[in-house]
């Protein structure tokens, strides 16, 4: 989104797929928290301990904005901050390039437009690899939550709804049916898509930990119940 992306890839057809904001940053809240490795990037960069709230960490500059931040490159938890030229740099973008856009909320539609737009075929059954274990409970404080996000995120809701229009735009002329099917609920996996020791947390477990990945797929089926109340806990 610097501009160079036309020099770098010629040719090339970028996917973009958006997540609600308030949704993706209450769950980057979750993750991080998690992990002392992104806790110590925030201790080092702002000089104070990771909040214990997302109403604390959404309420922090440093997380404002942050798909724009992320999409020009720029640090996790640093001091630059989003206008509106810098805003419409990345919509610009979108349209000067040749981009397949898709919701997280559409996932269905958005397999089928990738794979219209790109030429390719996916299975019509796909499953579901994860869940996470440390995500709160919404409670009554949640519309002062989404007010303040609101407010501190102008840029990110605007990119958020930039991409929804040009995906419905794109896939107005789709043809109906075929639609794809996600097997398994939020529990039939855990994590299991990544390994690396320095992002684990204590209550991850891991597929290519196993011998046999099955079995982790067999007990959190059985484990659903132990596993659900884990999370508050």
């Amino acid at each position: 989104f610097d501009g160079s992306a036309h020099k770098k890839y010629p040719g090339h057809k970028y996917i973009v797929i958006s997540r609600d904001p308030l949704e993706r940053l209450e769950s980057e809240f979750g993750f991080f928290g998690t992990r002392n490795i992104f806790r110590d990037v925030w201790k080092r960069k702002i000089g104070s301990n990771f909040p214990t709230s997302l109403l604390e960490y959404i309420s922090h500059q440093a997380t404002s904005n942050s798909i724009c931040k992320f999409l020009l490159g720029y640090d996790l938890y640093g001091k630059d901050s989003i206008d509106e030229q810098k805003e419409r740099q990345i919509i610009s973008t979108f349209d000067n390039l040749e981009f397949v856009f898709g919701l997280m909320n559409e996932m269905s539609l958005s397999f089928k437009n990738v794979e219209h737009q790109c030429k390719m075929k996916f299975n019509r059954t796909l499953p579901r690899f994860r869940s996470a274990l440390y995500k709160k409970v919404r409670d009554n404080s949640w519309q002062e939550i989404e007010d303040k996000f609101n407010e501190m995120n102008p840029h990110d809701l605007a990119i958020h709804n930039a991409i929804a229009q040009r995906f419905y735009d794109q896939t107005a002329s789709l043809p109906k049916g075929n639609d794809f099917i996600f097997k398994g609920d939020k529990y039939d996996a855990i994590y299991q898509f990544m390994s690396g020791e320095d992002f684990r947390s204590p209550l991850e477990i891991f597929a290519s930990d196993l011998q046999n990945s099955s079995e982790l797929y067999n007990w959190a089926r059985e484990q659903k119940d132990t596993i659900a109340s884990l999370r508050d806990t």
